[in-house]
């Protein structure tokens, strides 16, 4: 039995424990990884993924659908850091209008920061 075919039997019992979504992960980094100097190896994980990928009846991952999983992956929560400083622009607005005595009012400052602080705690 040649070298090669015994490296994608190790390589195709290892994407077997993989899930689907580890699978599509997997099967986009080999293709952006791709280069001419690691050829041979490339295509021997790609054969043994898409041999798995196969047998679970997976289809062939596009561009589009390795955006959308990541975002789905990673679902972002707020951003307390930016709420923060949205909460100092605002009071910086504040206190420069209190020590102007009203004369001046810092409108820009205090909007910037009221909408810098309610974005970053709405999670995306």
């Amino acid at each position: 039995m040649p070298q090669t075919d015994v490296k994608e039997d190790i390589l195709k019992a290892q994407y077997q424990d993989l899930s689907d979504f580890e699978l599509k992960q997997e099967f986009h980094k080999i293709r952006k990884n791709h280069s001419k100097d690691n050829m041979i190896e490339d295509l021997m994980q790609m054969n043994a993924l898409m041999e798995v990928m196969k047998e679970r009846n997976i289809p062939v991952p596009v561009a589009s659908e390795q955006i959308r999983a990541q975002s789905e992956h990673t679902e972002k929560g707020p951003n307390y850091i930016g709420a923060i400083l949205g909460l100092v622009i605002c009071l910086v607005g504040l206190g420069l209008t209190i020590a102007s005595s009203g004369q001046t009012i810092f409108y820009g400052a205090i909007l910037v920061g009221f909408v810098m602080m309610i974005k970053n705690m709405i999670p995306s």
